[in-house]
């Protein structure tokens, strides 16, 4: 484990999601030691950094930081992972978006 707090397998993770087109985002253990990651699509991020640019609420040149979306947004472009390990929630989120995405071509939602 580096001193960042980043293991490997934490790595190939977000690796292995970046090559898919899905983003992750972690955030702090909550009070019951549980960690909770969410994960969405790369394109549904980049859709609302650029309406966000139309609307002025960020400048030209400004990324978005996912951590600053309220949460409401974050909710509706992204599902959750919860587990005893940062690795776990990261896992277990990936694998809840795919398995939407996957429900979402069946039923083309």
């Amino acid at each position: 484990m580096k001193n960042d707090g980043i293991t490997e397998e934490l790595l190939k993770i977000y690796k292995k999601a970046a090559t898919e087109g899905i983003w992750i985002c972690e955030f702090a253990p909550g009070d019951e030691g549980k960690y909770l990651a969410a994960a969405g699509q790369i394109n549904s991020l980049d859709n609302l950094e650029n309406k966000l640019r139309e609307s002025g609420y960020l400048r030209r040149n400004e990324e978005l930081d996912v951590y600053k979306i309220p949460f409401g947004v974050l909710v509706e472009i992204s599902l959750p992972g919860i587990g005893e390990s940062r690795e776990q929630a990261c896992r277990k989120a990936v694998k809840a978006w795919k398995e939407y995405q996957k429900i979402r071509h069946v039923y083309k939602i």
